[in-house]
């Protein structure tokens, strides 16, 4: 598992995380988020042609903008439901 440093930033650790990927990856964008009561801070990195990167995230906006593993296997259980009527 890679974890920050104790005295790493967040921009300096998501920008470990991009060299380690750009070992395996030629087009790398991460998007990440801290959230608490009081604000939210949010960061990103990159890595590869931008106008690469700007075609994965309109990818990804057009599969649903990362809709995740349990809302998908909810929605299934849903259309399973109105089936069983």
């Amino acid at each position: 598992m890679i974890a920050p440093h104790p005295s790493e930033s967040p921009e300096d650790f998501l920008e470990r995380v991009v060299i380690g990927l750009g070992e395996h990856f030629d087009v790398i964008q991460l998007f990440a988020q801290t959230e608490n009561p009081e604000f939210t801070d949010t960061f990103n990195a990159g890595k590869g042609n931008i106008l690469a990167r700007q075609k994965q995230i309109e990818n990804w906006l057009e599969m649903g903008g990362g809709e995740d593993l349990e809302e998908q296997e909810e929605d299934a259980h849903q259309e399973e439901d109105k089936d069983d009527e």
